[in-house]
């Protein structure tokens, strides 16, 4: 009971949105290990169906770029993640893959990701690559 107690307190000390991105990112990892070119869902948005077409960079800036397949069409969106900060932004997006990843006349700020969200699910995607990909290195 002592180490429980322990835990719950180290527990309610710990950062809640840090929290939930690496609950998210463990989702990705175990349920869905996805790689490139196969598609994948994401709870929050149901009618979709995603395929990362490219991932890479760094932990510090990750692109990801995803294709969707839905009711309303096809779209593209290129991401760029900040896995340590858990911030994202987007850097392209578009009918055409082409569109989505044409060099941006601007680029957004970097923001949080909202819990639950297309981008916060995509995001542990695109960092849980990059864990595997470290770890596969060691």
């Amino acid at each position: 009971k002592t180490q429980w107690r322990r835990n719950i307190c180290l527990f309610t000390e710990v950062d809640m949105r840090g929290f939930v991105f690496f609950a998210l990112l463990a989702v990705a990892v175990t349920a869905q290990a996805v790689e490139i070119g196969q598609p994948f869902t994401v709870p929050s948005d149901p009618n979709g169906r995603y395929t990362v077409i490219s991932l890479d960079g760094t932990l510090k800036s990750r692109f990801i770029v995803t294709k969707r397949d839905g009711k309303s069409g096809v779209s593209f969106a290129k991401r760029e993640y900040n896995c340590d900060t858990q911030d994202f932004r987007y850097v392209g997006e578009g009918e055409t893959l082409e569109s989505a990843t044409a060099k941006p006349k601007s680029i957004g700020k970097f923001s949080g990701v909202t819990d639950g969200s297309t981008s916060a699910y995509i995001g542990g995607v695109a960092c849980a690559g990059m864990f595997r990909k470290l770890t596969s290195a060691k």
